[in-house]
């Protein structure tokens, strides 16, 4: 009986810091505040993924945050979404469509949160080379650390009202 007690209280302390795990940051470095003109905030990024024939898209802010939801098929209901709010209203529910992003000269590091497992929250360093202030070139991804090479191509679109950047992940 007392071997089952001891097996009940180390399972509830590992179940504790799960949940806790859960609830931080991942390993996200701290986010800077970003005021250069390397590229522009008033709008977003895009990338056409011709395999899957959808954009992925990065929303940069002034703050340091990025947004990064994941894949859309068309910019139009994208906007759309904006617009109406309820872009916002899914992205601050969930962890993985936040993370934090740095510029130096003409390099971009952006972190992002991956999908979120029972024990942890992996995070994505995604880098690259600005060209210009409306594109840039994604050439290296480390998840899990394992490196992959590869090359997206971001275009920037203005728009506005951009969402909100403002979350309960990102301190």
């Amino acid at each position: 009986m007392k071997f089952l007690y001891i097996l009940c209280l180390f399972i509830m302390t590992n179940l504790t810091w799960s949940c806790k795990k859960l609830s931080d940051n991942g390993d996200l470095s701290n986010r800077i505040e970003y005021w250069g003109d390397e590229i522009r905030l008033e709008g977003y990024y895009y990338c056409m993924d011709s395999i899957e024939n959808t954009i992925e898209i990065f929303i940069f802010y002034s703050n340091g945050v990025v947004i990064s939801p994941g894949n859309y098929e068309n910019i139009s209901s994208l906007e759309t979404s904006f617009e109406s709010g309820s872009f916002y209203d899914f992205v601050k529910k969930s962890k993985k469509n936040w993370g934090v992003f740095f510029v130096e000269n003409q390099y971009i590091k952006i972190e992002r949160l991956k999908a979120e497992t029972m024990f942890s929250l992996p995070v994505e360093t995604l880098t690259g080379e600005i060209l210009n202030d409306t594109t840039f070139l994604i050439t290296n991804s480390n998840y899990e650390g394992e490196n992959y090479e590869i090359n997206y191509k971001y275009h920037f679109k203005e728009f506005s009202p951009k969402p909100d950047s403002t979350n309960t992940f990102i301190q």
